[in-house]
């Protein structure tokens, strides 16, 4: 009771309130798989939904580019005298040379589309990389998080034994203290970890709610 009462005092409470030095920080490892986090991430990243659109119209002006080398027909109206009489014909005419029209409209648009593919693949890439980078990071924080919470367990039994000894008269009040901030500054370590855990989960989560228009 008396080391409750002084170390409570220290912290600016009531004497005889209780002092709970073990209280946890929820902390849930993530459970995931790779190629799903991939695969949405590459579906949904903003910057791939835009590249792979640009990609469409560049396709699109590139089939546009093509039909129209195919020439327009022209319909003719005329008349011709058979057997006497005035007779009116209609003919189908195309404008001549029918190939290699519009070439440098095709060229242009064929130009675009390539473009737009290799953005995409290397937009793919980059990101996948990030992912991976980003899912490695997450792995480690975690190995931390663990590993500091179980520095945590050792250092909250030590402050049990250390308030103990104080209450029987084996050790003095700095002792006493000094384990109190020891606890304290491996606790604050480990909420720290599970920040940084939490933080990473977030950058690899960002892109798995996006909803696109495909969907």
């Amino acid at each position: 009771a008396l080391v409750t009462a002084e170390i409570n005092t220290l912290l600016n409470r009531a004497p005889g309130g209780r002092f709970e030095p073990t209280d946890e920080f929820t902390y849930i490892q993530w459970s995931y798989d790779t190629e799903v986090i991939l695969k949405e991430t590459i579906k949904k990243h903003p910057e791939l939904v835009a590249g792979r659109l640009r990609l469409t119209v560049a396709g699109k002006k590139t089939a546009l580019a093509k039909a129209e080398t195919v020439p327009n027909p022209r319909v003719t109206l005329g008349t011709k005298i058979v057997a006497g009489k005035s007779v009116l014909i209609t003919g189908l005419g195309f404008p001549l040379p029918l190939w290699y029209r519009n070439q440098g409209e095709i060229d242009e648009a064929k130009a675009e589309e390539e473009g737009a593919t290799a953005e995409v693949e290397v937009l793919e890439k980059e990101i996948s990389l990030e992912l991976y980078r980003n899912l490695t990071e997450m792995d480690n924080a975690a190995a931390q998080v663990n590993l500091l919470k179980t520095s945590v367990l050792e250092v909250t039994e030590l402050l049990r034994i250390a308030g103990l000894q104080y209450q029987q008269g084996k050790s003095d009040f700095l002792t006493y203290l000094g384990s109190l901030v020891t606890f304290r500054s491996k606790k604050l370590d480990y909420y720290e970890a599970v920040y940084d855990y939490y933080a990473r989960q977030t950058e690899v989560k960002k892109y798995l709610d996006f909803q696109t228009e495909s969907e």
